[in-house]
């Protein structure tokens, strides 16, 4: 195997479970797979919002995510990814490719840290708890939306007519 040609130890390296993975691994063992990490890498292409990016660190995990779309707003500890950006004709968008050699610059810096939980990562992610997310963040979007909703139902009606066009002499 790759790790065997590499000379790497016997034990050193992990492999997770596809299938497991594939089919979903239950809640309740997500924070043990999680702190088991030393880093979680998610430099994707780009994202919404990565719920794992938060997960992670609320067990503690640095992450290391894209310097790009809303990932660098979602790191209270790690390391952010550079990359190079490129258009997908097919979905009308552009993405960014991760540099390897600023994911390696990552995960070597995460192998000095090693060992023990990072609080500040859990400190940070506390702030993204679903019930304060829900009541200081969702809540005001929606009060706003149901009072514009209603103002619009304020306003008088309005006719639409085609303009009067001036006549050529």
């Amino acid at each position: 195997n790759l790790a065997a040609h590499f000379k790497i130890a016997d034990g050193s390296v992990f492999f997770t479970p596809e299938f497991e993975l594939h089919m979903g691994v239950d809640l309740e063992r997500m924070p043990v797979v999680y702190s088991a990490m030393d880093v979680l890498a998610a430099p994707s292409y780009g994202e919404g919002f990565g719920i794992p990016i938060i997960e992670a660190q609320a067990c503690g995990v640095p992450v290391a995510v894209g310097n790009w779309t809303a990932m660098p707003e979602l790191v209270g500890d790690g390391y952010l990814i550079e990359g190079t950006r490129w258009y997908d004709a097919s979905q009308g968008a552009f993405f960014k490719h991760a540099f390897v050699e600023s994911i390696v610059d990552a995960f070597e810096q995460a192998y000095q840290r090693r060992g023990g939980g990072s609080e500040k990562a859990r400190a940070f992610a506390m702030n993204y708890d679903e019930r304060k997310v829900f009541t200081e963040m969702w809540v005001p979007v929606l009060d706003e939306l149901e009072r514009r909703r209603v103002e619009r139902r304020r306003l008088p009606a309005v006719r639409l007519t085609k303009p009067e066009l001036p006549v050529a002499a």
